[in-house]
């Protein structure tokens, strides 16, 4: 079954001169604001509101998730870096384009750096393992993250990707007859469907790493290997965040509704 797609954001600016429109955010998703106003991000990230894997929850809800008030939300927004010409506005880019940045900078980091987080957090483990119990789920969770975004990100990059190359593609052809993506992919939704729930699987191990480490307090005899430990799992946390919401809230809804265009074609109704 198809899956439905919200409709457009709500039609406005969330910044009027240097004022925030507060009554604009409260109808809007936490996604869209970010996709506005990306200097929401850090706002976001501070308070814990989730804008990847639940960002289209209405805002005033996902406050209410983060313990929040509106009000203190909106408050930091004001606060928030504004859209100015040298900012990069993913929303507006092509899927493709979307796809090849997603795997050139995000998908590069996290290839780059699991590797080195699963050693480190073995090496922490190692040494402060008995008086920090805590450090064998930590451990745990490293582990899982690395194994399970790089099938993850292999399933992206040899099935959903060219699947994408190849709709937009054959989206721009005046082709009378099926293309590469007629013929194969023809329905991305269960892949969709699919990715998503990785990407729940992943949040979860980020929400866990946050609830063991007390969002990552440091002990007293931590050395510099557990403090390196801590800094860079919040580093990549900050990056998978905004990784997942280019996929959840711009690449994968984007990409259901050209395919929803594409098979209104003729050939596709034969």
């Amino acid at each position: 079954m198809a899956r439905s797609l919200r409709p457009n954001p709500p039609a406005g600016n969330f910044l009027t001169a240097r004022s925030v429109n507060t009554d604009l955010l409260r109808t809007s998703t936490v996604s869209e604001i970010v996709n506005q106003l990306p200097g929401a991000i850090p706002v976001f990230e501070k308070l814990h509101i989730d804008y990847c894997c639940n960002g289209k929850l209405p805002f005033s809800e996902a406050c209410q998730r983060a313990n929040t008030t509106e009000e203190e939300v909106l408050e930091a927004l004001k606060q928030a870096p504004p859209v100015t010409a040298s900012t990069i506005r993913p929303h507006d880019w092509s899927i493709d384009l979307l796809a090849n940045y997603i795997v050139q900078n995000h998908h590069q980091y996290v290839k780059r750096t699991l590797p080195d987080l699963v050693a480190l957090a073995d090496k922490v483990f190692a040494k402060h393992g008995v008086n920090h119990p805590e450090l064998t789920e930590v451990r745990e969770l490293v582990h899982t993250l690395n194994k399970d975004l790089q099938a993850h990100m292999y399933h992206e990059e040899h099935v959903l990707f060219p699947a994408i190359n190849a709709l937009v593609k054959e989206c721009a052809s005046i082709l009378r007859e099926p293309g590469p993506f007629a013929r194969t992919m023809h329905n991305l939704n269960p892949v969709v469907v699919t990715l998503e729930n990785e990407h729940d699987l992943a949040g979860h191990c980020l929400h866990r790493l946050r609830e063991v480490t007390q969002d990552y307090f440091l002990p007293s005899d931590a050395c510099t290997a557990f403090t390196n430990l801590y800094k860079r799992l919040q580093e990549f946390e900050t990056d998978l965040h905004l990784h997942i919401h280019l996929e959840n809230n711009l690449l994968f809804p984007k990409t259901l509704t050209l395919q929803a265009r594409q098979q209104e074609k003729p050939f596709y109704l034969n």
